[in-house]
C-alpha cells in the first residue's frame, strides 16, 4: 500500500502543487487580513476534496487495469486513496492551526485561537472524514464527480429539510424545533460530548468506509 501512496502523492503534487501553494497562500492572507477565521478553518474540507482528485486520475488513467497485475491488488490501491485523503484532511487541518498561530500573532485580540481554530478546525476535519465516508465508496463505484453531485444533492436536500423545521408553516415542527434546539444547547454546554460523539461517529464511519471501498473495489476486478 505505501507503494500506491507514493504513487498518489507523487501524481496529485505534480498535478495541483500550484493549486494548493495558492489556497493556502490566499486563504492565509484572507483569515488574516479580514479576521475571518472560517476560511482557515474551511482547509480540513477543501484538502479532503483535493484527495479524491487521485480516484479521477486513477480513472481518467486507467490505472486500474493495470493495478490489477500489481502484488498490492484492487484492495492496496483502495487503501491508499483512504489513507491518502485522511493524510490531506490533516494538512488541512495543520494549516488551519499556523494561520490560527499567525493571526493571534499579528492582530493579537482579534480572535481565539483555541476556540476559533483549535477546537473548530478540529469539529471541520471531523465533518470532513464523516463527509468523505459517504463520497468515497460513491466515487470508487461511479466516479469522483457523480459522487460530487450526489453529495450536493444529498446536502441540499439536508439544508432543505432544516429549513422547513427550522421556519414551518403554522408551528407545524415546533415541537421538532424546540427539540433540535435543546439539543445544541446541551451540546454548547458539554462540548466534550460533542468532541467524543464527533471523534467515534468519524472513526467507525471511516473505517466502514474503508471496508466497503475494497469490497467495491473486489467486485469491480471480478
Amino acid at each position: 500500500m505505501s507503494a500506491m501512496l507514493l504513487k498518489d502523492w507523487y501524481c496529485f503534487w505534480t498535478a495541483y502543487r500550484k493549486n494548493v501553494v495558492t489556497v493556502v497562500i490566499l486563504y492565509g492572507f484572507l483569515t488574516v487580513s479580514s479576521d475571518m477565521a472560517f476560511l482557515a478553518c474551511m482547509l480540513p474540507y477543501l484538502m479532503s476534496y483535493y484527495g479524491l482528485s487521485c480516484i479521477a486520475m486513477d480513472d481518467q488513467s486507467g490505472w486500474n487495469v493495470y493495478g490489477r497485475t500489481l502484488p498490492t491488488g484492487v484492495e492496496g490501491n483502495a487503501s491508499a486513496k483512504y489513507v491518502f485523503i485522511l493524510l490531506s484532511s490533516l494538512f488541512g487541518l495543520v494549516c488551519c492551526w499556523g494561520m490560527g498561530g499567525i493571526h493571534t500573532l499579528l492582530r493579537p485580540g482579534a480572535v481565539d485561537w483555541v476556540t476559533d481554530y483549535f477546537v473548530a478546525g478540529l469539529v471541520c476535519l471531523l465533518t470532513a472524514l464523516l463527509m468523505m465516508s459517504v463520497i468515497v465508496p460513491a466515487a470508487l463505484k461511479y466516479g469522483v464527480e457523480k459522487a460530487r453531485n450526489g453529495m450536493l444533492w444529498v446536502s441540499g436536500a439536508v439544508i432543505g429539510a432544516l429549513a422547513l423545521v427550522r421556519f414551518g408553516v403554522g408551528g407545524v415542527f415546533a415541537p421538532l424545533t424546540d427539540a433540535l434546539h435543546g439539543g445544541f444547547v446541551w451540546l454548547n454546554d458539554h462540548p466534550a460530548m460533542l468532541f467524543a460523539a464527533l471523534g467515534v461517529a468519524a472513526a467507525a464511519a471511516y473505517a466502514v468506509s474503508w471496508r466497503a471501498g475494497c469490497r467495491i473495489c473486489r467486485e469491480k476486478e471480478g
